[in-house]
């Protein structure tokens, strides 16, 4: 492996935060979380300040842009938004809240006014994270 870095990358699966403290969310765990280069999770709501739900949407799952400091201080690099519930708040709350995830230093991956932008690689620390097997199938460039 010369010339290669190794990095640990961690994935969870749904996350919401949604409370008072968002810093708090996950203060019994930070330090696991914490524990690698890449921590990858499902970001499991919208996160946005105005919202109009779609009238297909039963129960819209949108949260306080500020909770978005939850998932930054608990160390999250990349969420991914490619999920049923991104739509919950209409497009404008969509594209918000990966405005929200970027400016708080975490890469929101599955989202993007294109499939480009869908599907563009995550940095992180001196790494970069993309979903090889999605770019290949859709015969996008690996730039990794």
């Amino acid at each position: 492996m010369s010339g290669r870095t190794k990095a640990r990358i961690l994935m969870v699966g749904d996350v919401l935060v949604d409370r008072a403290d968002p810093n708090d969310a996950f203060r019994h765990i930070r330090g696991v979380l914490t524990a690698g280069d890449i921590l990858f999770g499902n970001c499991e709501a919208v996160y946005s300040a105005v919202s109009a739900v779609p009238p297909h949407v039963g129960a819209a799952i949108v949260a306080d842009p500020a909770n978005v400091a939850g998932l930054a201080s608990a160390g999250f690099t990349v969420m991914s938004c490619a999920n049923n519930h991104i739509g919950d708040g209409g497009h404008i709350a969509m594209f918000e809240t990966a405005e929200h995830l970027r400016n708080a230093g975490i890469t929101p991956a599955g989202i993007g006014a294109n499939l480009a932008g869908g599907t563009c690689p995550g940095h992180r620390r001196g790494t970069r994270s993309a979903d090889r097997g999605t770019r290949r199938r859709l015969g996008l460039p690996i730039r990794i």
